[in-house]
């Protein structure tokens, strides 16, 4: 099913089964969610399947977008040999549209939001963006 056809419950289904490698590694009390666009979740997944390799148990506590860059927070993320792995990934989605996971650019979505698009998926979400 294409992704213009899916209901945002097939998309959300479809999403959280992508993730479950990291979704699963999320204790229960900090809720089972990643807040990133479909763009980076290859970034991500690469990026846990690294970790686990070092550190088959370890922990996510948070995978988040925050001011068009990716944080990525879990229990060995001061190690020495995982911190670059976390900069790597974060660099990667610097450069990488969080919608599509084409190359992107930093953007000015709105007045007050930010992000990493594509040419394509910059101007698909300009023409819907509220200036609030």
């Amino acid at each position: 099913m294409s992704p213009t056809t899916e209901t945002e419950d097939e998309r959300r289904a479809r999403l959280d089964e992508r993730a479950k490698p990291i979704l699963d590694r999320i204790p229960t009390p900090w809720g089972k969610y990643l807040s990133i666009g479909e763009g980076w979740y290859d970034i991500v997944l690469k990026l846990d399947e690294q970790i686990a390799a070092l550190y088959p148990d370890y922990e996510v506590q948070q995978c988040k977008e925050k001011f068009a860059g990716l944080r990525y927070y879990c229990s060995v993320d001061g190690a020495k040999d995982v911190r670059p792995l976390i900069a790597a990934a974060e660099e990667e989605a610097g450069r990488t549209c969080d919608v599509c996971g084409k190359p992107g650019e930093y953007v000015n979505v709105s007045r007050y939001w930010v992000a990493i698009r594509c040419p394509g998926d910059a101007v698909a979400r300009d023409a819907g963006a509220q200036d609030a």
